[in-house]
């Protein structure tokens, strides 16, 4: 589909980057140009020219390369400054087809005075004339005036022309006046509501046969002055790619009732189906059977071949007509194929896209053989079923061989065969190139029928078949299904047990757990046992006894050294015994005369001591002051010395005995052992 796309575009205020790159030509002497800027509105190149009458000045520009297009639209902005009268100055914008822009102009919209008209030859004796009044400068279009009074210069003129390539070969130009105080007072609302004027002609050159633009150029003649502010130029940008196959569109051939076009190709394959649509829209076509009744779109044909180039474009046209004229000698479904005579039940079950397979006899082995080379184009052969004899008009199908058997006897093969389109015989020949001693096959000329075209004359053992092939299928299917149920629920099991077990190994973890802190438990139990059992054998060793109290256990040891120690000493002050059982003696008053004297002294140098003291009993008082009591009964040889009390041994022992619940049962019963 062809559209409008911009081809060239020029803003005036980079003309002078456009002449260094080349996009423009300057022909003539006494072209003068300058960018000006003054405000947004009215920015661009000055071009001033400066000659006589007959002096030409231009700006061109090679459309395309050189090449050329279909321009279809031409828009620019121009301030026209000065013209001048007396050198008949002129503006025109133009284009051309040719390098001659005089004589092959087909665009020419002109800004400039009308021309003088001749005058007589005056005569001696005639009256003076009259000076003539300049005559206002005009708008023309291809030679027909579009405006007849631009008014005051400087004025701002904006072109749209709309060239059309058809037959009519129109150019419609839409032009609007905008005076310069208008332009540069910034009030738009004023300048839409101007009126923009329409003029319609045909083009410059009709004599001549031409399809595209090769140049834009802007002329100037005896002395002028015109700021360029900008230019465009739009083309016919056609589709240069086949929609279907993606190669260049060559000989494009239009779709009846849609505005797609394909190729040659392409449009001639599709237009021999059977119910030809067109393949992007759907819109129905008749069908044709040969290329030359299909008729190539010549204008779209020109615009691809200028778009892509002359000799590109023939070159694949000429590969084009040679593959049509392949296409039209094959026939419609691609060539000649051999041909079986298809009258078994197998081959009546056939239907477009299903594989079945089928038994081929001996007679069919060269085409066996030819299927081994793994091409689709050797595989493919029409089996005949209606009738199921090879005679021309007979209708069928197109096969393609996937597999044969190898393990089967020589005579007959199962082979896997693949169904393709319905088809019918118009022409039949014999095959020539069979290999030595094979039977020919027999080959024919074949087209495209519609599926429902080809209508089987199915019996009741063929429909029966039918049906227990689709019950056989629904069979296994279901089948399946129930293999697949079961598996999923085997699956749900093992996820159960296995589920199961690992509930089972984190349960015995913990339980080895539990054990473990038990006999942690079970050990600190022993180890606290121990130590309890030590110190009571220690605490039993560190108690005072007396001489009985030895003698009735001799196996305990007695300090000698201790005894001797209390012998050559002096006597040691000793705390009153705690217990009320033991009675004072005078020896007993006559310490705690001795006590309270010392006291006194005490009092007297200005010392005090803690008054409330808790009571301890007299072996604590003792393990404080580091000192150890001697044994029961001895004799202290010192005067003043302490005497030791004789409480029963049974009294002190089990009043050094720790207190009930402390000791675990067995310690309590192996000390009261101990004590008894």
């Amino acid at each position: 589909m062809a559209k409008e796309q911009s081809c060239f575009k020029q803003d005036f205020r980079e003309l002078e980057e456009a002449l260094e790159e080349g996009l423009w030509e300057v022909e003539g002497d006494n072209l003068y140009f300058a960018v000006e800027a003054k405000d947004a509105s009215s920015a661009g190149a000055v071009v001033a020219s400066d000659g006589g009458v007959g002096s030409i000045a231009e700006l061109v520009h090679q459309l395309n390369g050189g090449h050329g297009c279909q321009v279809t639209r031409l828009t620019m902005a121009v301030i026209c400054e000065a013209i001048d009268i007396d050198s008949n100055g002129t503006f025109t914008i133009g284009l051309a087809f040719d390098d001659d822009f005089e004589e092959t102009a087909l665009l020419a919209v002109t800004i400039r005075r009308p021309r003088p008209e001749p005058r007589l030859p005056r005569e001696p004796g005639d009256p003076p004339e009259e000076p003539e009044m300049p005559k206002p400068i005009a708008l023309h279009l291809n030679g027909q005036v579009a405006a007849e009074d631009v008014g005051d210069l400087p004025v701002k003129i904006e072109f749209d022309v709309q060239l059309s390539w058809d037959e009519t070969r129109t150019a419609i130009l839409r032009h609007r006046l905008v005076p310069e105080a208008a332009a540069s007072d910034d009030t738009p609302c004023e300048v839409e509501a101007m009126e923009a004027h329409t003029t319609c002609t045909g083009f410059y050159t009709t004599d001549i046969g031409f399809d595209l633009a090769k140049a834009v150029f802007l002329r100037a003649t005896g002395t002028v002055r015109v700021r360029l502010l900008s230019l465009e130029c739009q083309s016919l940008c056609v589709d240069q790619q086949c929609p279907v196959c993606w190669n260049l569109l060559c000989e494009p051939v239009a779709w009846p009732g849609c505005p797609h076009h394909f190729c040659l190709i392409c449009a001639l394959r599709t237009r021999r189906k059977p119910k030809p649509m067109c393949p992007l829209c759907r819109a129905p076509a008749s069908q044709v059977r040969q290329a030359g009744d299909l008729q190539v779109n010549a204008a779209h044909a020109v615009l691809i071949r200028k778009a892509v180039g002359y000799s590109a474009y023939e070159s694949q046209r000429r590969e084009t007509w040679a593959q049509a004229a392949d296409l039209d000698a094959a026939g419609g479904l691609g060539g000649p194929l051999p041909l079986v005579a298809g009258g078994s039940e197998a081959w009546q079950r056939l239907r477009l896209g299903s594989q079945q397979e089928v038994i081929l006899g001996p007679k069919y082995g060269e085409l066996l053989r030819r299927s081994k080379g793994r091409k689709e184009s050797c595989s493919a052969f029409a089996v005949l079923l209606q009738p199921a004899r090879i005679e021309v008009g007979a209708k069928g199908r197109v096969c393609r061989i996937l597999h044969a058997n190898e393990s089967t006897a020589e005579e007959h093969r199962h082979v896997l065969v693949e169904a393709g389109a319905a088809c019918r015989i118009i022409e039949l020949s014999e095959e020539s190139e069979a290999q030595s001693g094979a039977e020919p096959l027999v080959i024919g000329k074949l087209e495209e029928l519609d599926e429902e075209e080809l209508v089987l004359e199915e019996g009741p053992l063929a429909a029966a078949s039918d049906i227990v092939h689709i019950l056989g299928v629904l069979g296994r299917n279901l089948q399946a299904v129930r293999q697949r149920w079961m598996m999923t629920a085997m699956l749900q099991l093992l996820d159960e047990d296995r589920r199961n077990l690992e509930n089972l190994q984190a349960d015995g973890q913990g339980l080895e757990s539990m054990l473990d802190v038990m006999m942690s438990y079970r050990q600190i139990i022993r180890q606290m046992d121990t130590l309890l059992s030590q110190a009571s054998e220690t605490a039993e060793l560190l108690l005072p006894r007396t001489d009985g109290e030895r003698e009735e256990d001799p196996a305990l040891p007695f300090p000698e050294s201790m005894s001797s120690a209390h012998e050559n000493q002096a006597p040691m002050r000793r705390l009153p015994p705690v217990s009320d059982e033991v009675p004072a003696g005078p020896a007993d008053t006559t310490i705690v005369t001795a006590v309270a004297a010392q006291s006194e002294e005490l009092r007297g140098s200005g010392r005090s001591e803690p008054r409330d003291l808790l009571p301890v009993s007299q072996a604590e008082a003792l393990r404080r002051r580091g000192h150890i009591l001697p044994a029961v009964g001895a004799s202290v040889s010192r005067a003043g010395a302490l005497p030791i009390s004789r409480t029963p041994l049974a009294f002190r022992r089990n009043r050094n005995l720790p207190r009930a619940g402390i000791y675990p049962r067995n310690v309590q019963g192996n000390q009261g052992t101990r004590g008894r």
